[in-house]
């Protein structure tokens, strides 16, 4: 499964220990091994651990809005949760709730 987010963050003041954003990702996608996609747009809050340039935290929710072949039809939603630390290639990924196809 490959997941691809691209939130778009709006700064909001200084969280604990670093600085937070409102962050909205749109037409995001999920992609299943067979090239089958699921849509979906995310909205949620995007901090730095410490200081600016430290790992991240993204915790959102996300509505499905369609997908290609058998997730053409898809409706569904729930939280997304993520870890990213940009300074290695690895960042942690739940995506946790419902579909219906």
């Amino acid at each position: 499964m490959t997941v691809t987010i691209n939130p778009t963050p709006f700064p909001n003041g200084v969280g604990s220990g670093g600085v937070c954003f409102f962050a909205s990702g749109f037409a995001q996608t999920v992609t299943a091994a067979n090239t089958d996609t699921i849509a979906f747009n995310t909205l949620g809050l995007l901090c730095n651990e410490g200081s600016l340039g430290s790992p991240v935290q993204y915790n959102g929710t996300y509505r499905i809005t369609g997908g290609s072949g058998r997730f053409s039809s898809a409706v569904g939603g729930g939280s997304l949760t993520a870890t990213l630390d940009l300074s290695v290639p690895l960042s942690f990924i739940k995506i946790d709730g419902t579909i219906n196809f």
